[in-house]
């Protein structure tokens, strides 16, 4: 049996297309025990982001959809929040 790699999986998109995709952003949610994981296809140019939660005590590969309004509410504000951080990486450049 293969061990869940919960890094890089293979998630079926709407057509029923098999993408590989790798972990983006990881964050848990201690209200509800539940830990929400962003993902993202190896080699998308598009900025296609898959994102599941996993609850706390379940098996590790029990992986659920975000389907709930208040779900969906909760990861718009997180990627609100991360739009909104400043990374300094402005593409000005130091006078030498």
């Amino acid at each position: 049996m293969n061990e869940f790699d919960i890094n890089n999986v293979v998630i079926e998109d709407e057509d029923g297309n098999a993408l590989d995709c790798e972990l983006l952003l990881e964050f848990e949610e201690e209200e509800t025990n539940r830990t929400f994981y962003f993902y993202t296809p190896v080699d998308d140019e598009e900025g296609n982001l898959f994102v599941f939660y996993h609850l706390e005590g379940t098996p590790e590969d029990d992986m659920r959809e975000v389907v709930t309004d208040e779900d969906i509410d909760l990861v718009n504000k997180v990627i609100d929040e991360i739009n909104a951080m400043d990374f300094g990486d402005d593409d000005e450049t130091a006078d030498a």
